[in-house]
């Protein structure tokens, strides 16, 4: 006897499939797995993780989109935060020094930022990162911890 076949229900009114909603929204989702799916329905290639310095000019890295869903670790020298905002690096003195450890900080996607880049020719997002050591301490003085 042939397998007994199963009754076929669509999900929603005509046969068609209903769209989650969090796949609609222009920025934002809670968890990595929603992230997986909401840049494969956009067809992201790249992600930019992004984080502002002290002049509140965006640094960090750009990856291809598996890269940044498989939750890869991304590092940031700490030495971004020791720029002026002409690019260039204070001298010694003043109250101002350089660390012995300018070792690299953790970029943190925060998720809730996940956003498409218009103006990137490649299918292209970015999210807003916050800092972290390596040893998962908060970086004090980036912006956006100055800022919560």
């Amino acid at each position: 006897m042939p397998p007994e076949k199963k009754e076929v229900r669509p999900s929603s009114r005509g046969g068609r499939t209903r769209t989650p909603a969090f796949l609609k929204n222009q920025r934002g989702v809670k968890s990595w797995k929603e992230a997986s799916a909401w840049l494969e329905w956009r067809g992201i290639e790249d992600i930019e993780c992004i984080t502002p310095d002290q002049a509140g000019v965006a640094r960090g890295k750009m990856m291809p989109s598996k890269k940044f869903t498989s939750n890869t670790s991304l590092a940031l020298p700490s030495a971004v935060f020791m720029t002026t905002i002409s690019g260039g690096y204070p001298e010694d003195g003043n109250g101002f020094h350089y660390p012995e450890d300018d070792g690299d900080l953790k970029l943190m996607p925060d998720l809730s930022t996940l956003t498409v880049v218009p103006w990137e020719e490649d299918p292209t997002a970015a999210v807003i990162c916050d800092l972290v050591h390596q040893d998962g301490r908060s970086v004090e003085f980036t912006p956006r911890n100055v800022l919560k």
